[in-house]
């Protein structure tokens, strides 16, 4: 695998983290989804709050916190499960959402696959 650039350092480094995608594109779609998430998740903050996300208090130490436990969740799903790159990015949001409110996620363990033209499922 090829040096990828890590946005907080600004330089060439293999990371624990880099080295669970194949190429800088994968990283990317990574850090795009993160990105998605983060905001899904104060949108969902503030729609419980019944404010508007302008009107709630979103501070780079929350920004930090929430984006730990994405890297953390995803080193899990696509580390030790060897889920893909989307699949990670679709369980993310519950596993993030489950910790913020203080409860448990469980990711699943099934791989199951359904084939729309058969209706057959793959396991």
């Amino acid at each position: 695998m090829t040096d990828i650039i890590v946005p907080e350092g600004f330089k060439s480094a293999r990371t624990p983290f880099a080295d669970l995608c194949l190429n800088q594109k994968q990283l990317v779609q990574i850090i795009q989804g993160f990105t998605r998430i983060l905001g899904d998740s104060f949108r969902e903050d503030a729609r419980r709050q019944q404010k508007r996300l302008d009107q709630i208090s979103i501070t780079e130490a929350e920004k930090k916190r929430r984006s730990e436990i994405l890297a953390a969740w995803f080193r899990q799903l696509r580390g030790d499960l060897h889920m893909s790159i989307q699949r990670c990015l679709d369980e993310l949001p519950r596993a993030l959402r489950a910790e913020l409110d203080g409860g448990s996620y469980t990711p699943p363990v099934e791989r199951k696959l359904w084939v729309p033209d058969t209706g057959a499922v793959i396991c």
